[in-house]
């Protein structure tokens, strides 16, 4: 993907890979196949904050501020959702930056449950 695909020089991506971007519908926590479709598990982003930056006077150096997930239900609650630097899929700091979200996971109907299934296999 060239980065002028990517919006702002970074990509945020779910457990399995998928990147999540604002308007995606998206699964929250790790609920059980037979609880996928339920309201409590399902929500949209509405919002991707941008990477920053800051000056730590206590540490004497700079610190990276990831950015963060929001994410609305149904009813019209929110929450917002930390996210970490993917050193793997970044490389050495190049364009585009990859962040992870662990507790979101694009939803796609069959292929989450396929994917959940192959996650936790017999454990199910």
């Amino acid at each position: 993907m060239a980065l002028q695909d990517v919006q702002g020089g970074f990509q945020i991506l779910d457990p399995l890979g998928n990147e999540l971007v604002v308007g995606s519908r998206v699964v929250y926590g790790c609920p059980d196949p037979h609880e996928r479709n339920t309201p409590r598990y399902l929500a949209t982003v509405y919002e991707i904050t941008d990477p920053d930056g800051d000056y730590d006077d206590e540490l004497g150096r700079g610190v990276a501020i990831n950015p963060y997930v929001l994410v609305r239900w149904d009813d019209g609650e929110t929450d917002r959702l930390g996210t970490s630097f993917n050193w793997h899929e970044s490389g050495m700091y190049g364009d585009p930056l990859v962040y992870d979200c662990d507790d979101l996971e694009l939803y796609d109907g069959t292929r989450w449950i396929q994917a959940w299934l192959r996650f936790h296999g017999s454990r199910a």
